[in-house]
């Protein structure tokens, strides 16, 4: 699956805006337009960013907890597997710091597709 239909994917399903995304994940939001096209994908550290983005913004719209279930769905149908990556909680504490554990897991199911 590409980066692109992958974010477009989580765009759509969860009803975010690319620049609600860009602007929770300190991007530019022609860049995540870029992503968005295929024109462009992201680098570790921009990665890292949208991925904190894509949460904050889920958050904002109360879909944070779909979240996980997007990414494990995306992976099982690419890779044909039986089984969902440990995506099991997901914690949200004050200032809007997302748990090490989900966003780690997040960049490494990203890094993968």
């Amino acid at each position: 699956m590409a980066f692109s239909v992958w974010l477009n994917d989580i765009i759509n399903k969860l009803h975010l805006k690319k620049r609600d995304i860009a602007r929770l994940s300190d991007i530019h939001p022609s860049t995540v337009s870029r992503y968005s096209t295929g024109a462009q994908t992201p680098n570790d550290k921009s990665l890292r960013k949208l991925t904190v983005g894509l949460c904050k913004a889920a958050s904002e719209k109360n879909q944070l907890f779909q979240l996980p279930h997007i990414i494990s769905h995306q992976f099982i149908y690419e890779r044909n597997l039986f089984f969902a990556p440990p995506f099991t909680e997901i914690i949200v504490h004050a200032g809007d710091h997302i748990h090490a554990d989900l966003l780690n897991g997040f960049i490494l199911a990203l890094k993968k597709i």
